[in-house]
């Protein structure tokens, strides 16, 4: 069963307090995924509330504000972003009746409003915009309100809702109301989908007869960009050409399968298909995905695989497909939103489909990342908290594995998280400045400040302003820190990267840089789990604190949940399983237990983490929650057609999930190998290391001139 998503919204502690029966009966109801968006840190401190709790300002790139109008975008990209189908908001005053009227104008989000304070009478707000349902309410209050609304329109009835949970329950698990998806042809025209593209499709255009079936002028402005080969247009197929450009003709045909192979049969180099991703162009339009590539915002499923109908034409050695225009980073701050329920950040994202006559070199997806051989940089990773050890992993990839030069610059050391001197070159300033890190700092081509650290942090006695100016610097975000001062953050006119997506729709203009897990994995010596001595299956979850109150924190492990899975495999009775928790130790003690379990239980927040990635490393299986935003990232970033070795599920499956895994031996030991492979592959310290070197040499510098210090 599909867990219904549910925002909560509310502007101050009164109202937080107030809903927060509702925030717990929906935590502990196992019928919804939830989530409180909240104004003050006084909202925040309501440790009761167990659900994930954002801040209005993570969906706003402007400053937050005292005004209706900049809590209402907020709220409205909120809804959007998080793919809300339920929506509770305190009351319909302003600015909540205008999110109740957006939540209308969506369809597929239902309403519900919690109130703040006792109705004594229906307010003036339940009349002029009233949501689907209001409650719980007593036996008075419910037939007072439904006396005052009666005769509402049929389409903007409240349900009332009596003081008992049941009926809350029985409401929830009502299917959602019935929509239709509105073509994107009428707002937007369709010539304009696919002129930022023209450039891409140009490179490709061989230097003979090309046929372009598409707008007019499309084939004049493909002729202007690659003078070498004869551009032409046409309506339809006529004979022979050495390639035929398909700019969005087979998204308009009823077998979009069979125009992909005409257009393939009559081309004698290849033919090139520009395709909106799971965007209806108009009422009963064919709709794309390619594998598990889709639309984050779409509202309805794709009504063809578009490598299923590539694979059909010619075989997998002659295509290759990627995405134009897609949210993976680089993007403009929101400047035109809403212009589609189904594509409300403005981005408009485009299958270019190719189908060659001739196979294909194997792909290679570090190909568009790779450095001049000659090439050689200094680069400085800064934070001043040392989180993870995070900046000396990476000094110690890049010293490793590259050979660039790296040096990890801190405030003081890690309490449990070391890695060799002579690799990570770590400097902890509160252990004193030398005048071989001065020289080290002067030399340096590149600054990597981490999470929310900047050349202005505090660093003891060190000042690093004199030395960034005139370099690249690049931002790392990477957490908890730059979820609050979003503005700030926005950073413009330098590079940001992120490995996690949901920090892209709060930071667009960054990139997306998926990074490694610890080098320290490089030196651990494999080995089968204790179970091929034993036959006990040892499942492990390295947990966050099993503390109600860290729920609330995005990056929490889901530990409440594990624990309830673990109690419905214990009331199984599934085979001879032992169920791990594993926190506090030393890493490479952690290391070991991963090595004695056969599977890894990560979090289920949709983004995968350090826990699992240690784990698949290591050769063994885990489960955890990915989402369509994940998945379009990391597709994007190592190709669309790479296959994710772990096991993807949610809250509701995941004690069944895990019970199949137990029962089966062989699949958990194909999984594993499967696991290790992409490592090596993808996600490696050797191999991941060599985008940031990339984004590195990229960024731009900071102003200003070293010499005019001196």
């Amino acid at each position: 069963m599909a867990l219904t998503r549910v925002l909560l919204f509310t502007r101050n502690q009164a109202e937080g307090r107030a809903m927060l029966p509702l925030a717990r009966f929906l935590a502990d109801s196992g019928l919804v995924e939830g989530m409180a968006l909240v104004a003050t840190p006084e909202e925040w401190a309501i440790q009761e509330n167990p659900l994930i709790h954002r801040f209005y300002e993570e969906f706003s790139l402007s400053a937050p504000q005292n005004s209706e109008a900049w809590l209402l975008e907020a709220i409205k990209r909120a809804l959007v972003e998080e793919k809300a189908q339920v929506a509770v908001f305190p009351n319909g005053l302003p600015p909540f009746d205008q999110a109740l009227e957006f939540c209308w104008m969506l369809e597929g989000i239902r309403t519900l409003v919690w109130p703040d304070q006792p109705l004594d009478q229906p307010p003036e707000w339940l009349l002029r915009t009233p949501p689907d349902a209001l409650g719980l309410l007593d036996a008075e209050e419910t037939q007072r309100m439904r006396s005052a609304t009666e005769h509402q329109p049929a389409n903007r009835r409240t349900t009332m809702l009596t003081g008992d949970w049941q009926v809350l329950r029985d409401w929830l698990l009502q299917p959602p109301p019935a929509f239709h998806r509105v073509p994107l042809a009428p707002r937007r025209p369709v010539r304009e989908l696919m002129w930022a593209h023209l450039e891409e499709l140009a490179l490709l255009l061989p230097e003979g007869e090309c046929l372009v079936l598409g707008p007019e002028g499309a084939a004049e402005a493909l002729q202007e960009l690659a003078p070498r080969s004869q551009v032409r247009a046409a309506q339809t197929l006529e004979g022979s050409v050495d390639c035929v450009v398909d700019l969005l003709h087979a998204a308009a045909e009823e077998d979009p399968g069979r125009a992909l192979a005409a257009a393939w049969s009559a081309s004698r180099v290849r033919s090139l298909h520009l395709l909106p991703v799971n965007m209806p162009l108009a009422h009963r339009s064919p709709t794309f995905r390619y594998g598990d590539y889709d639309n984050e915002f779409a509202l309805g499923p794709a009504s063809h695989d578009l490598r299923s109908l590539a694979r059909a034409v010619v075989p997998p050695e002659r295509i290759r497909a990627r995405v134009l225009g897609a949210r993976g980073g680089g993007r403009p701050l929101w400047q035109e939103p809403w212009i589609h329920a189904e594509a409300p950040d403005g981005a408009l994202p485009m299958f270019l489909l190719r189908l060659e006559h001739e196979d294909l070199p194997p792909e290679d997806w570090l190909e568009r990342f790779r450095l001049p051989d000659e090439e050689r940089m200094r680069v400085v990773f800064v934070d001043s908290q040392n989180i993870a050890g995070s900046v000396l992993n990476h000094a110690v990839a890049v010293n490793r594995h590259t050979p660039h030069r790296a040096l990890a610059l801190c405030r003081t050391r890690h309490p449990y998280i070391g890695y060799p001197q002579e690799e990570s070159r770590a400097v902890f300033v509160d252990e004193g400045i030398s005048q071989n890190l001065l020289e080290e700092l002067e030399a340096a081509d590149c600054f990597v400040f981490f999470e929310d650290d900047d050349e202005e942090t505090p660093l003891a006695n060190l000042d690093l302003r004199p030395f960034v100016q005139g370099r690249r610097v690049v931002h790392l975000y990477i957490g908890q820190r730059v979820h609050r001062d979003v503005a700030r953050h926005q950073r413009p006119g330098r590079m940001v990267l992120t490995p996690l997506p949901h920090l892209l729709r709060i930071f667009p203009q960054a990139y997306f840089y998926a990074g490694f897990p610890p080098t320290t994995l490089e030196d651990v010596e494999l080995r089968p789990p204790l179970s091929e001595e034993d036959g006990i299956v040892r499942i492990l979850q390295t947990p966050s604190l099993p503390h109600p109150t860290l729920s609330r924190f995005y990056y929490h492990k889901d530990t409440e949940t594990y624990l309830h899975a673990t109690r419905e495999l214990c009331r199984r009775k599934v085979g001879r399983t032992e169920l791990w928790q594993v926190a506090g130790w030393p890493h490479h003690d952690v290391m070991q237990a991963r090595l004695d379990c056969d599977v890894t239980f990560n979090q289920l927040r949709g983004y995968h983490g350090l826990s699992g990635d240690e784990a698949m490393f290591l050769g063994r299986p885990v489960v955890q929650a990915f989402d369509q935003f994940n998945i379009n990232r990391h597709l994007e970033y190592w190709g669309l057609d790479v296959e994710f070795p772990w096991i993807s599920t949610t809250p509701d499956l995941l004690a069944q999930t895990l019970a199949d895994l137990v029962a089966d031996p062989k699949r958990r030991k194909e999984l594993g190998i499967r696991c290790r492979r992409f490592m090596l592959d993808y996600f490696s310290p050797r191999v991941g290391i060599l985008p940031l070197l990339w984004y590195c040499r990229q960024a731009p510098t900071v102003p200003g001139d070293r010499s005019a210090q001196e």
